[in-house]
C-alpha cells in the first residue's frame, strides 16, 4: 500500500542540516582559533566544551496567534544515569547540556514574491518573508531577551522596566539569533500571527 507523503522537502531539509552543521563547525573553527591564541590546554568554544554534530537539537516551531512562551534559560542536563564506585559511594555520569541556543526566523510561513536568500557555497535556500512586513507592536511575537550584558548584543533598543532591563528582536524572516543556553533569560511574547521558525541546540558532554 502506498503511504502518503508526509515527510515535506527533503531537499531543503537536507540543506538545513548542512547550513546548521556550518554553523557549529564555525562555532568549533573559531574556538580551537582562540585556544591557539590564548593557550588554553583544553578545547572550548567561547567558554563551553566541544560541540560534537550527533548532540545538535533541532526543532521546527510554529507559534499559532495567542502563543507565547515565557520568561527561561535553555539548559537542560539529559542522559546523565548513577554510577556505583568500588568505595560505594554513587556519581553521576555520562549526560549532555545545551550550550548554544540558535534560532532562525522564517516569518509567518507564507509566500510572496519577496523572498528573503541566504547563499554560499554549502547551502542555498529560500526563506518565505511575510505577506506585509513584521511589526512587533502589531503582530507582537518578539524574541524578549533580558539583562545586562546580553541586551547590549541584540542590535535593538533596550528599555528599562521596574529594574527589568529587556529588548526585543522582531521575528524578521532571514533573522539568525545565537546566544548562550546557559545563561541568556528570554521569552517569546504573544503573537498575533503565525510566527515560523528553526530552533537549534548545540549540546556539549558533561
Amino acid at each position: 500500500q502506498k503511504m502518503p507523503f508526509l515527510l515535506g522537502d527533503m531537499d531543503a531539509r537536507r540543506k538545513l542540516l548542512q547550513f546548521v552543521d556550518t554553523i557549529r563547525s564555525n562555532l568549533q573553527q573559531e574556538t580551537n582559533d582562540y585556544n591557539q591564541d590564548v593557550q588554553i590546554s583544553q578545547p572550548q568554544t567561547f567558554g563551553y566544551p566541544l560541540l560534537p554534530p550527533e548532540l545538535v537539537e533541532l526543532s521546527y516551531l510554529n507559534y499559532e496567534p495567542g502563543s507565547y512562551y515565557k520568561r527561561h534559560v535553555d539548559v537542560i542536563n539529559r542522559g546523565k544515569h548513577l554510577s556505583s564506585n568500588q568505595d560505594g559511594s554513587v556519581t553521576r555520569q555520562g549526560g549532555h547540556k545545551r550550550a548554544i541556543s540558535m534560532i532562525l526566523f522564517l516569518g509567518d510561513g507564507s509566500k510572496n514574491d519577496d523572498d528573503f536568500y541566504y547563499e554560499d557555497e554549502d547551502f542555498t535556500s529560500s526563506f518565505s518573508s511575510s505577506q506585509r512586513p513584521w511589526d512587533v507592536k502589531r503582530d507582537g511575537g518578539a524574541l524578549r531577551i533580558h539583562e545586562f550584558p546580553f541586551v547590549h548584543y541584540t542590535g535593538q533598543p533596550y528599555r528599562i522596566d521596574d529594574d527589568n532591563v529587556f529588548s526585543d528582536i522582531p521575528p524578521i524572516a532571514g533573522t539568525m539569533v545565537l546566544f548562550n543556553s546557559a545563561q541568556v533569560p528570554h521569552e517569546v511574547l504573544e503573537t498575533k500571527r503565525n510566527r515560523v521558525c528553526v530552533v537549534a541546540w548545540f549540546r556539549t558532554p558533561e
